[in-house]
């Protein structure tokens, strides 16, 4: 059996450092192109089930402060926010952030001491006046729609106002679920 020469060991020595770069080398591209079609997958997957918005004004106070990114589940065919749960609504060619507080067939009413009822039970904290151009009070919430507030409501524009009047089932888009920014408000959405 015949020994190896100097000439051998090094042509082996070479041989096995360009299996090592390109080895490397393939593992680094593997994990770029892993990356990219994660990132590829995660923005689908986020568009299907998920929408982002970012709150504009003081209008739902410190559930969704001013500026805040919030992601929403989309709602699919059939489904319907509870009272209480916090939506994006598709209102004028814009996106709203408000609280369902009354749905189709709910009378809305304000007692004389401006607490704001539906069917007869108070909404805490919600005391604010009715405005002067919604229709005569009780208001019965028509089919279909929702009767939504903000929860600063001296600061919010919401369905006590004609202006932004009731809400109609197909323009709202998803519940929120989670506060992404800012990042001392990061967490689940009360």
């Amino acid at each position: 059996m015949e020994g190896y020469t100097p000439e051998d060991r090094e042509l082996l020595r070479e041989m096995r450092r360009v299996r090592r770069h390109l080895k490397g080398k393939r593992l680094w591209w593997g994990l770029i192109i892993w990356a990219f079609l994660s990132a590829i997958v995660g923005f689908i997957l986020l568009n299907r089930f998920f929408t982002l918005a970012v709150a504009h004004g003081p209008g739902m106070g410190e559930t969704a402060p001013a500026e805040s990114v919030v992601l929403f589940q989309r709602l699919w065919e059939g489904q319907k926010p509870a009272y209480g749960d916090v939506i994006l609504i598709e209102h004028e060619e814009s996106l709203d952030i408000k609280r369902v507080a009354a749905a189709g067939g709910d009378e809305v009413d304000q007692d004389e001491h401006g607490q704001l009822t539906v069917n007869g039970v108070a909404i805490p904290g919600y005391d604010a006046p009715w405005t002067a151009d919604l229709p005569e009070q009780p208001f019965v919430v028509p089919e279909g729609e929702y009767f939504v507030l903000g929860d600063r409501y001296d600061l919010s524009v919401d369905s006590r106002s004609q202006m932004f009047g009731t809400v109609p089932e197909d323009s709202v888009v998803g519940t929120a679920t989670y506060i992404i920014w800012p990042a001392y408000r990061i967490g689940a959405v009360r």
